[in-house]
């Protein structure tokens, strides 16, 4: 031990903060050009 304390961390779920960046990605990118679909 280098002298830290134990970090606990709550059990992350990676899959889903995935998911959820990949649609804030397409919800971004679907609002920011709406005229290239038209």
């Amino acid at each position: 031990d280098g002298g830290f304390p134990p970090l606990n961390l709550e059990t992350i779920d990676f899959l889903a903060l995935y998911r959820n960046e990949l649609m804030r990605r397409q919800a971004a990118a679907a609002q920011a050009a709406p005229k290239a679909n038209a």
